[in-house]
């Protein structure tokens, strides 16, 4: 069995850091990669393709992987030996994810998650500009006060997934809320716009704590994240009839074909009405 951290592990965390990938990925590649190699106890240019079966079959049988979280270790399966030169996963069969919905809070839900935590400048701030900018927790943890322009309405994500940088337009009450907390926050000299208690930037741990904090504080009986906001933002603009595209621009999807799943929410929201409507008629 291998112990501790392999060293090409460690470089293939460096690796995808230089890519731009999200912390989240980054974890979760470099955390499966290592448990592969301490359950094969073998050094990756020995490892074969029976190996990879064998392993990805304990995973689905003696550790019950649903089929999304097999095709998520199959991803960083084959990125690490690629990356390593290696041939051993190409080809390496990925099973068919389940696709499911995108949650999302409704407009209701929305408010009374926003009204819930108006009394704190800085989250309010942080959750208005999540709930009307659909921006990643990776992004908003990134911003910097210098990439606000509070006249303009605009926003720079730099850097975010893809490494490439957009323009993200934000509504006036996402405005007025960074307005205030940039006059709570102050001077403090420190680049980052949203600071922990402690002063430093603040973490994605941080966020999503906060968000769950205030969506209970509403009584939201859904799970909320700021993922969840992210689709709330999108699902909205499309209902309000906003155009597939510029959402796309908006969440940085690099393809079209990412965005329009939330399509499909606004055709289930459409059956879901329709069959309300007249399911008292026959």
């Amino acid at each position: 069995m291998l112990i501790g951290m392999h060293e090409t592990v460690e470089s293939y965390r460096n690796h995808l850091e230089e890519l731009g990938r999200s912390p989240n990925t980054i974890r979760q590649y470099t955390w499966h990669i290592q448990r592969m190699l301490d359950y094969l106890g073998k050094e990756p240019e020995a490892i074969t393709r029976e190996d990879l079966s064998r392993y990805r079959h304990h995973l689905s049988t003696d550790n019950d992987y649903s089929k999304n979280s097999q095709y998520m270790v199959t991803m960083a399966i084959q990125n690490y030996f690629a990356y390593l030169g290696l041939e051993t996963a190409v080809g390496l069969p990925r099973p068919q994810r389940r696709k499911s919905l995108p949650k999302y809070l409704t407009e209701a839900e929305a408010h009374r998650l926003l009204m819930a935590c108006e009394h704190d400048p800085r989250d309010h701030a942080i959750i208005t500009l999540m709930a009307y900018t659909g921006l990643r927790v990776s992004e908003v943890t990134s911003l910097d006060c210098e990439e606000i322009n509070l006249g303009e309405r605009t926003l720079t994500v730099v850097s975010g997934k893809g490494d490439k940088d957009r323009m993200v337009v934000f509504a006036q009450p996402t405005a007025v809320a960074l307005r205030r907390w940039l006059e709570a926050r102050g001077d403090v000299g420190h680049s980052a716009l949203f600071l922990n208690r402690s002063g430093s930037r603040i973490t994605p741990r941080s966020l999503q704590r906060i968000v769950r904090k205030y969506a209970d504080d509403a009584g939201t009986r859904k799970t909320a994240t700021p993922h969840v906001l992210r689709h709330t933002m999108a699902t909205t603009l499309l209902r309000h009839g906003a155009d597939i595209r510029i959402i796309q621009q908006l969440l940085g999807h690099s393809t079209i074909a990412t965005t329009q799943i939330y399509t499909h929410v606004d055709d289930a929201m459409l059956r879901t009405a329709y069959d309300k409507a007249f399911s008292d008629e026959y």
